[in-house]
């Protein structure tokens, strides 16, 4: 008798939680459509336009059902400033943010199935959020503020990694990225290419127009296929 009303007592508990957990799933979008900011209305558009429809306030709900179990979303080009409204697409697995004029980016920092970021030509400073991103294989941050790639560092699946033309000198922190086939550094002011000569798997490495001197730490990559040291003070 005992054990049967547990198992009662289990079962409507399970039964009462269901309802619960739906209901949740389906409102954590409810403050941002209830109540957008303009910026983040601009990113809903920009959504709604990825998938080829437009958006209204009674759609929203709707928006986010449909985009929830997508792989891949493409927003450059779109003026984006604020991520937010991306922050619950945690299926997400390839996305695109090139061309926009994003400066935070700590909405991205949940999405850990991304395999493949594009948020190159932005306003981006500070690139700690990528940190919890392990398993992206290529990403690319050109033309953007960055000064510390720090972040990066444990990085590992990193096959291609773009950082042309932000503010780095120190790139120590790319030092234990192993994987590394493509790497772009070109338009930055890295004196020390020191940290680079474990990477051997490297097969292009674009270094030009830093301020780099001495070039003896590249000899051990001997996979290297395309080298660019192009306006350095060697």
């Amino acid at each position: 008798m005992a054990q049967r009303l547990k198992r009662f007592l289990i079962l409507t508990v399970l039964l009462n939680l269901m309802p619960v957990t739906c209901l949740f799933a389906q409102s954590v979008n409810v403050e941002l459509c209830a109540a957008p900011t303009a910026s983040q209305m601009n990113t809903l558009q920009a959504m709604a336009a990825s998938i080829g429809t437009f958006y209204s306030a009674d759609k929203c709900d709707a928006l986010f059902l449909k985009l929830r179990t997508h792989k891949e979303v493409r927003l450059n080009s779109s003026n984006i400033e604020d991520l937010s409204p991306l922050s619950g697409l945690i299926h997400l697995e390839t996305l695109y943010l090139q061309q926009n004029s994003i400066q935070d980016i700590q909405a991205l920092s949940g999405l850990t199935k991304l395999k493949k970021l594009h948020l190159g030509e932005n306003k981006i400073q500070d690139i700690t959020p990528l940190s919890a991103l392990t398993n992206l294989n290529q990403l690319f941050l050109e033309k953007n503020k960055i000064h510390d790639v720090t972040p990066l560092k444990n990085l590992k699946k990193l096959t291609k990694l773009d950082l042309t033309r932000n503010q780095i000198e120190d790139i120590s922190a790319l030092s234990g990225l192993k994987n590394l086939n493509w790497l772009y550094l070109g338009r930055n002011q890295i004196s020390g290419v020191e940290p680079l000569k474990r990477l051997s798997s490297l097969r292009w490495l674009m270094l030009n127009s830093n301020q780099i001197k001495e070039i003896g730490a590249l000899k051990s990559l001997r996979n290297l296929k395309r080298l660019n040291l192009r306006r350095n003070p060697l």
